[in-house]
């Protein structure tokens, strides 16, 4: 998180994020590294949303930690190796025409589980939310997850 767009690292993130906090999106414009191009007050705003907590995780079923890490209110940032990218999970959902074997069939219910969620993600290309699903939605261990929790958070 530097002015040069010379790559990072989650590490560096995570070490920068820990000292200034997590601004709102309406203070920092899309693309900029630049704290100088950030809005007005957005080191007030990002001292509210510090981390207190961090947890890396991944010790078992990589998913099922990440999803019950998120549904705790925790924030997600995770990365997949498959984009050699790390993003922000924003939610988990269940699609509702999920592709054909992503529902078994019990009866005349569906019985979803966690391989039937798929993740809503803020790409920091500009595009905003994407939605990751099958395999591409599982954070690489390699490039880690990990959970935070702020001091101060918004519905």
């Amino acid at each position: 998180m530097n002015w040069q767009n010379d790559g990072n690292d989650m590490t560096s993130t995570l070490s920068w994020v820990m000292q200034h906090g997590i601004a709102l999106r309406k203070y920092v414009p899309p693309y900029s590294l630049n704290p100088r191009e950030f809005g007005v007050g957005w080191e007030a705003d990002a001292a509210t949303r510090r981390p207190v907590e961090v947890y890396d995780l991944g010790q078992g079923d990589v998913w099922a930690e990440t999803v019950s890490a998120l549904l705790q209110g925790y924030m997600i940032y995770m990365g997949v190796s498959w984009w050699t990218h790390a993003l922000p999970m924003v939610r988990v959902f269940y699609e509702s025409k999920a592709p054909e074997g992503w529902r078994r069939r019990c009866g005349q219910r569906d019985q979803a589980g966690l391989d039937d969620l798929s993740a809503e993600m803020l790409n920091s290309h500009g595009d905003g939310l994407i939605v990751l699903a099958g395999s591409r939605k599982i954070p690489t261990i390699d490039y880690g997850v990990f959970a935070l929790r702020t001091k101060t958070w918004e519905q």
